[in-house]
């Protein structure tokens, strides 16, 4: 099941940041972890960069491939964040959210 949390967030400039800090884990520990990203076009430039980025370093730091599902128009569950460091992510498109809860409960 998975455990929801309030997180706190920091403004710096006009943004908000929010850090988790998430305790080292053993792949075969049985953690149910799925990143997911919205792939749409208001995504395009600094948000999808930004994203990948932390995704690179997500893998760099933890080395383990966790499932990627990315999502605009409709869902695509083919990927690691692994791929993300050879190719950054492209975002276009429409946000269709039913894809990705979709797909998320057919990985479950």
């Amino acid at each position: 099941m998975a455990t929801y949390f309030k997180a706190p967030f920091t403004m710096i400039g006009d943004y908000y940041y929010v850090e988790a800090k998430v305790p080292k884990v053993d792949a075969s520990s049985g953690n149910n972890i799925i990143c997911c990203v919205d792939i749409s076009g208001s995504m395009s430039g600094s948000p999808i960069r930004n994203v990948c980025e932390v995704l690179r370093d997500i893998y760099k730091r933890t080395q383990i491939e966790y499932p990627l599902f990315t999502y605009n128009t409709k869902a695509d569950t083919t990927k690691t964040i692994k791929s993300v460091e050879k190719q950054d992510l492209t975002a276009n498109g429409g946000t269709s959210f039913s894809s990705i809860f979709s797909a998320i409960q057919n990985h479950l």
